[in-house]
C-alpha cells in the first residue's frame, strides 16, 4: 500500500545533501586542480601552460584575452561577494533618477572597447 500524499518524509538524506561520490569528486577537484587559483591567474592575465609542447620542446603558453580576464574577474567576484554586481558604484546613475545601473558582463565589455 503506497503512502498517502502529503505524508512527511521519514527517512533518507536531507534534500540538497550530495551523495558520497559527488562529495569525493568535488574534494578531488579542489585538491588537485585549484579552480580558484586558476581563475585568479586568468584574471591577472598570467601566461598559463597548456600541457602541450611546440616543435622545439618548449611548453605552449596561453595568455587570456581582456574578455576572458573580465569574465574570470566577474566569476571570482560572484563567488567572493554574491550579488555585488547588483549594486553599482557611487555616482553610477546615468539617468539621474536615483537608481543605479547594475554592472553586467556585456556593459563591462563595452567599456573596454
Amino acid at each position: 500500500m503506497p503512502r498517502p500524499k502529503g505524508t512527511p518524509k521519514t527517512g533518507g538524506r536531507r534534500a540538497g545533501t550530495p551523495n558520497r561520490v559527488t562529495r569525493a569528486a568535488r574534494q578531488r577537484i579542489l585538491d588537485d586542480v585549484d579552480p580558484i587559483g586558476f581563475l585568479a591567474r586568468v584574471a591577472r592575465g598570467e601566461a598559463i601552460e597548456t600541457g602541450a609542447v611546440d616543435e622545439s620542446g618548449k611548453p605552449v603558453m596561453w595568455v587570456p584575452t581582456p574578455e576572458q580576464r573580465l569574465a574570470a574577474n566577474f566569476k571570482l567576484l560572484d563567488k567572493a561577494v554574491p550579488n555585488a554586481r547588483d549594486a553599482a558604484p557611487d555616482g553610477d546613475d546615468p539617468d539621474g533618477d536615483g537608481t543605479a545601473t547594475p554592472l553586467t558582463h556585456e556593459s563591462a565589455l563595452k567599456l573596454l572597447k
